[in-house]
């Protein structure tokens, strides 16, 4: 058969003209994904920055640190007594450094046993730490976060505030600088969970600003102001844990400062 190509395009063109036509446009979004560790000596993510600070600010710097995460059952490596969510280790000198740390750790046997410790450590020296109760559950979102501004950590959970205290100094142990997830610079110690939505601020973040990004459990876009939250322009990393796919969990703030994953698994487990 032959057929008038003409004819055909001058019909669609007047039934363009005497009808109303709904237009779908499709368009690619980001995947909403976390990845989830297990736990084992080679599961983490990171950015290693050998002698300079991880994401230059230095371990004198006001800085805020967040994460949304959500604890798998099974052991933690380490024996949970050492299990890092967020750690941001900071080498000082060739004989010194400091961790700002948050951890997930065991408080007994069972299933709604978890504690989370908030820490500024000094290696070699002490622990300044503040400390939930215990009671809180594996397989349950939480959102963690600590800031520094100076002279004080404060440390919040679901955008409420649970310690502060006085820290200062450094430790006799020095640690290549780095800022990890689920993991720290030795291989002894890992956190068998999700994360999602990892954000770090060379700024103190305040009280209020907290509430507003824990948001009753919904997550919110960090690089726009929203509410009581006003700090987007502060955002020094932010990793969204979108890519569904790889071995880079890219920085949405725009400074560059890329995650490396290693091991893990990219799950579709997420805040709500």
């Amino acid at each position: 058969e032959s057929f008038d190509v003409n004819a055909i395009t001058d019909g669609i063109a007047e039934a363009a003209t005497s009808q109303n036509f709904n237009i779908i446009i499709s368009k690619s979004v980001p995947a909403n994904t976390s990845v989830s560790f297990d736990g084992t000596s080679t599961n983490w993510a990171y950015i290693n920055t050998g002698s300079s600070d991880p994401l230059g600010v230095n371990e004198t710097a006001v800085c805020s640190m967040s994460c949304w995460y959500y604890r798998n059952t099974g052991t933690q490596t380490g024996g949970d007594n050492e299990v890092p969510v967020l750690s941001r280790m900071i080498k000082v000198s060739n004989s010194s450094s400091v961790d700002y740390r948050i951890n997930a750790k065991s408080g007994g046997t069972g299933t709604n046993n978890m504690t989370f410790e908030w820490c500024r450590h000094r290696p070699g020296l002490s622990w300044d730490t503040v400390t939930t109760s215990t009671g809180k559950a594996d397989q349950t979102w939480y959102h963690l976060a600590m800031n520094y501004n100076g002279n004080n950590v404060y440390c919040y959970l679901n955008g409420s505030i649970v310690g502060a205290a006085s820290k200062s100094g450094t430790g006799n142990q020095s640690y290549d600088s780095q800022f990890s997830v689920c993991g720290e610079h030795r291989g002894s110690y890992r956190a068998n969970g999700i994360v999602d939505d990892v954000a770090f601020w060379d700024v103190s973040v305040t009280g209020g600003a907290w509430a507003a990004i824990y948001n009753s459990g919904t997550p919110i876009d960090l690089t726009s102001n929203s509410g009581n939250y006003t700090f987007a322009d502060d955002l020094k990393g932010y990793w969204r844990f979108n890519e569904a796919t790889g071995t880079q969990i890219a920085d949405s703030s725009g400074s560059g400062y890329h995650l490396t994953k290693a091991g893990g698994t990219w799950s579709g487990e997420t805040p709500s």
